[in-house]
């Protein structure tokens, strides 16, 4: 048996620019399509002409569209050789907000955030409730002076930060919503070490999406892996850290919570750069990249849902995503299907992959 390839590209990546207006969201696609396969849907599907195979030139015209809605509709195409992760880059900022400082001060204190999923359930309520009971400009200063704070990693930064917190609070219309602001600056003791320890996680969303997809190819394909990713300026200033997570010299160990759980390292044995114009595979992704993250951002923004994007709605692109970032209104561990399974603690694991010196 040949070595297993999946290739990878994406649509929307501004790096940890959490915030860019023009691309709210992030998604990473994955084809696991053999080589005679993947030219036959190039060819069929998108047509013969190379020039033409890129998703945002093929969506500019009917013909195009029609092509794009063809292959999403392949019957040679299916949640076993394509998968989709899309991230909702405003709600990631909440999410990291809880994960990175929310998280430290509950662990301090002998709480386990992770159990249950509570840390998702209030990471849905804070994105959910914030903007009904402050103003949206307000909330707006506040994802942008975090996003600041982990970029810059300095004092100022971080008093910036809190700042907004308290000009929230100031503002906020509800008791129990203050409660909430209140244990977000109680963060501030512990945030200027979080920022600055070695293994802070990054807020590109490439990263973890990267993570979800391997992930899921692990468990699909049940054996060792190469991933091929186009060539993206974004990722690649990013490749010590995907290499470090696909290292083989410690042991795998499957960590995490309840459908969370997770094998680190990650099943896949090298990750290689390509030109998309000579993998087909890639030029596939590529094109269910940039769909999804056309019919994710119609999901965002109703004036974005033009006919084309009602015909993707009604394709079968939703039934690819097998990761999906995006704010809810679920909070229970019922409804969040985080009542059960097995626990364990995913820390001192991933601190040995990341902390290791020889990444070779």
């Amino acid at each position: 048996m040949g070595i297993a390839r999946v290739a990878f590209d994406e649509s929307g990546n501004t790096g940890q620019d959490l915030l860019n207006k023009e691309q709210p969201i992030f998604v990473l696609a994955s084809t696991y399509l053999g080589d005679d396969v993947a030219r036959d849907l190039v060819s069929k599907t998108i047509g013969k002409d190379t020039n033409e195979v890129h998703y945002t030139r093929l969506k500019k015209h009917h013909d195009g569209q029609n092509k794009i809605l063809n292959l999403i509709s392949s019957a040679q195409l299916s949640g076993k050789n394509i998968k989709l992760a899309i991230y909702h880059k405003r709600f990631m900022i909440m999410a990291k907000i809880v994960d990175i400082l929310v998280e430290q001060l509950a662990h301090e204190e002998g709480f386990d955030l992770y159990e249950r999923g509570a840390n998702i359930a209030l990471s849905n309520m804070l994105f959910m409730v914030l903007p009904v009971f402050v103003p949206p400009a307000l909330v707006d200063e506040f994802y942008s002076k975090f996003v600041g704070m982990i970029r810059n990693k300095n004092p100022e930064s971080v008093m910036e930060f809190y700042r907004s917190i308290d000009v929230l609070a100031t503002n906020c219309r509800n008791g129990k919503l203050n409660d909430i602001l209140a244990l977000l600056k109680a963060t501030e003791r512990v945030a200027y070490d979080v920022i600055t320890f070695d293994g802070m996680p990054s807020l590109d969303p490439a990263i973890p999406a990267f993570v979800d997809l391997a992930a899921l190819w692990g468990g699909e394909l049940n054996q060792e892996f190469e991933i091929i990713h186009d060539n993206s300026k974004p990722l690649i200033q990013a490749e010590d850290i995907l290499r470090l997570l696909i290292r083989k010299d410690i042991e795998p160990m499957v960590v995490g919570y309840d459908r969370r759980m997770r094998t680190f390292p990650l099943s896949a044995n090298a990750l290689t750069f390509v030109d998309s114009l000579t993998v087909p595979q890639v030029q596939i992704a590529d094109i269910f990249a940039g769909s999804c993250a056309d019919w994710a951002r119609g999901k965002l923004n109703p004036s974005l849902r033009t006919v084309y994007w009602k015909r993707l709605d009604e394709s079968f692109l939703k039934k690819y995503v097998g990761a999906f970032v995006w704010p809810d209104t679920a909070v229970t561990p019922k409804d969040l299907a985080t009542d059960n399974g097995e626990i364990t603690d995913p820390f001192q694991h991933l601190m040995k992959i990341f902390r290791k010196p020889d990444i070779s």
